[in-house]
């Protein structure tokens, strides 16, 4: 019983990785202080682990079927400011926070990606996309849109504990 004990009480976080301790003990449910990589105690039974990449990501949202992370068509359909539609390939390199992954995991959990990233995205792709024309998108204004959302996104990805690398218009 001693042995199994000691050995729930040690825990391994890998390189690149980063560990959140929910715990029964600590008010509020969780240890305010992430895990860094290497060996750590936790209290068996009244605590456990979960564990967070801290390595760089890319998220893809694309019209290509067998690319990123969603099967089927998953370009971000926009209207232009002059009525017409287009579809977007999108690429975002980011990575949490190792500083705010204990507020990632208290508002999102292991959901980040799905829940948070993808439809903050989207949305901001699509009211960007609504300041320009089609002939614009395409053309000059296209770097522009590339730097505003990327300064927009990095603006609130950040708050939440995400930090962006690149934001990459693919396909348009």
């Amino acid at each position: 019983i001693g042995l199994s004990l000691l050995a729930a009480s040690l825990v391994f976080v890998p390189p690149n990785e980063t560990a959140v301790v929910v715990s029964f003990i600590t008010p509020g449910g969780v240890r305010p202080q992430p895990l860094r990589a290497g060996l750590h105690l936790i209290v068996p039974i009244l605590e456990q682990e979960q564990i967070y990449s801290v390595a760089w990501q890319t998220y893809t949202m694309s019209g290509n079927p067998t690319e990123g992370s969603t099967v089927g068509n998953d370009s971000i359909g926009a209207r232009t400011s002059d009525g017409q539609e287009i579809h977007i390939d999108l690429s975002i390199i980011f990575r949490v926070n190792y500083e705010q992954v204990v507020t990632l995991h208290s508002d999102w959990q292991h959901r980040y990606i799905d829940d948070f990233v993808r439809p903050v995205i989207r949305g901001q792709v699509r009211t960007q996309v609504s300041q320009f024309t089609v002939k614009e998108v395409n053309s000059s204004a296209r770097r522009d849109l590339e730097a505003t959302l990327e300064r927009l996104l990095t603006a609130e990805l950040g708050a939440k504990g995400l930090i962006v690398d690149q934001l990459l218009l693919r396909n348009i």
